[in-house]
């Protein structure tokens, strides 16, 4: 039987303090794998192209009851797609789709906010958005990989120049 807290909302405190999987279960005297199934369960990524984007953004809707509904959204899909060739990961013609629609809005002045009821939503941008892509929410943790959520139209044309 496991020994981690029951509560989710505790695993991802320490997993957005970006303790690995290991120091995780250790705190808890549980195994690695063990959290990573745990997370799993939680659809929460650590590996993988996901993973990167994931932990780039400053909400925690991994954990969300309205995850499946706000991800499945076109917002949230270009924004991945975005962040994905940012990495320089391929991503899908479909994928593509969504990329040239975020890059749309992003280029007419919007950024994308997120809240618990509307899920991902453009709205315009301000001064204090500067060139982010994303309005960063009051409180949130410091943005450590800037370079990934700026603006830049140059490297932009560069990221999809096949598909724009």
């Amino acid at each position: 039987m496991s020994k981690l807290p029951t509560s989710d909302h505790e695993l991802l405190v320490y997993l957005l303090a970006d303790e690995t999987q290991a120091q995780i279960g250790s705190r808890f005297g549980a195994s690695q794998q063990a959290v990573a199934e745990r997370l799993k369960n939680m659809r929460i990524h650590t590996n993988g192209p996901n993973s990167d984007s994931n932990r780039a953004l400053p909400w925690p809707i991994d954990g969300h009851p309205q995850r499946s509904r706000f991800v499945s959204r076109a917002p949230f899909r270009g924004l991945r797609a975005f962040l994905l060739l940012q990495g320089g990961q391929k991503v899908t013609d479909n994928a593509m789709v969504y990329f040239r629609a975020f890059v749309g809005h992003i280029e007419s002045g919007e950024v994308l906010a997120f809240d618990d009821e509307r899920g991902f939503y453009y709205t315009p941008r301000t001064t204090e958005d500067g060139d982010l892509v994303i309005r960063w929410p009051d409180g949130a943790r410091p943005l450590r990989e800037l370079d990934k959520l700026t603006f830049d139209r140059h490297r932009l044309a560069q990221l999809g120049e096949r598909f724009l």
